[in-house]
């Protein structure tokens, strides 16, 4: 849980634009950066379907992009978010679980 990590730095290795950053709070800047990569991923999203007019688009994230990117589409009104489970067919289905 990197909200409870304070003052500190980020890596020299790839660092953000540091600018900006409070590093009294160094562990909500690094969240807030991971979620402005899912708001990028999220207006990208968009963007490809209003540009090709898609009806459904499939979208394949890891578990720690695909929470925020459900959220934000769930309260989109124009957007219904429906599993992956419907429209694939496999003898696994143990594994995949719908979501609530």
């Amino acid at each position: 849980t990197p909200a409870y990590v304070t003052d500190g730095a980020f890596s020299s290795a790839n660092p953000p634009d540091v600018s900006q950053v409070d590093t009294a709070y160094i562990g909500v800047q690094y969240i807030s950066l991971f979620y402005n990569r899912n708001l990028k991923i999220y207006a990208n999203l968009l963007r490809v379907q209003q540009q090709t007019r898609a009806q459904r688009l499939l979208v394949i994230y890891g578990q720690n992009h695909i929470a925020v990117l459900e959220e934000l589409l769930r309260v989109n009104p124009a957007y219904q978010v429906v599993p992956a489970t419907k429209y694939l067919k496999t003898s696994a289905t143990r594994f995949l679980k719908p979501m609530p």
